[in-house]
């Protein structure tokens, strides 16, 4: 079965599906010519976002964008009309369950109605993603499609280094190479401020991206690096496909994340 989004927006009962994503990094929802209404709802912003939120959510849409964790809360605190849901779609899944949101998930489900279409999308079928699934559907049908690979031309390497060792090494591997468009990923907020300074302490040119940036400063350094060529290295946490990340240049993955 699939998702007929058309179908969706011509459904006139408020909120005919609700689609849960891991954070608003993932929203990639936006006018493309199918008629429907939406609400985003997503955390890690101030008290107007979440006046605008509710109100919208009070107001009614066809389709609701959420968060787990914030649309429960929502839902606990406001008389929100969720009886005409018909699809419950679930995107990178196996990345909500990493991040603890499957008791959110499930108190989403236990407030939703029985008769409705659910949809699982992930890239890992581990225990507890199969858990959640036989949960909440009935007699699914698993569609497995073929792991894409990154072409041949991406030279990929993995440098088997210890910890203190590998600020040192990145240091030497950008001047040496004097390498440009390179984004590094590390597991920790802090990482990314420590090692965005190191490496301008030596002129070269990065950028920090990480939680405690307000929108609009990420999408300045994301400008900077892709569309304006002011930036020589990103330093982030933020998570991207690595075939298209490999396409800047060099991706450099710290591990361990510390």
């Amino acid at each position: 079965m699939t998702l007929d989004i058309t179908a969706i927006s011509r459904i006139d009962i408020c909120f005919a599906a609700i689609i849960a994503l891991p954070s608003r990094r993932w929203f990639p929802f936006g006018r493309v010519g199918i008629p429907f209404s939406s609400v985003a709802v997503y955390g890690g912003n101030n008290g107007q976002a979440w006046g605008t939120q509710s109100t919208g959510l009070q107001r009614g849409a066809d389709i609701v964008i959420a968060t787990p964790g914030r649309l429960l809360s929502l839902m606990n605190i406001y008389d929100i009309d969720f009886s005409g849901v018909k699809y419950f779609i679930l995107d990178e899944a196996d990345r909500m369950l990493d991040m603890g949101f499957y008791d959110d998930i499930m108190a989403i489900v236990n407030k939703l109605p029985k008769d409705r279409q659910n949809i699982l999308f992930s890239a890992t079928m581990p225990t507890n993603i199969r858990r959640m699934a036989k949960a909440i559907m009935n007699n699914p049908v698993e569609i497995q499609i073929a792991i894409s690979r990154p072409p041949e031309s991406i030279q990929q390497q993995a440098i088997d280094i210890f910890e203190p060792q590998k600020t040192t090494y990145l240091k030497e591997l950008l001047k040496e190479r004097k390498l440009k468009k390179v984004i590094v990923f590390v597991g920790k907020k802090q990482r990314v401020k420590d090692l965005s300074r190191a490496l301008r302490a030596i002129n070269i040119d990065a950028r920090a991206m990480h939680s405690d940036l307000e929108q609009k400063e990420r999408d300045e350094v994301m400008l900077d690096f892709h569309k304006r060529n002011n930036a020589d290295v990103t330093i982030a946490t933020m998570p991207v496909p690595m075939e298209e990340a490999s396409r800047f240049g060099i991706v450099v993955a710290d591990e361990d994340g510390k």
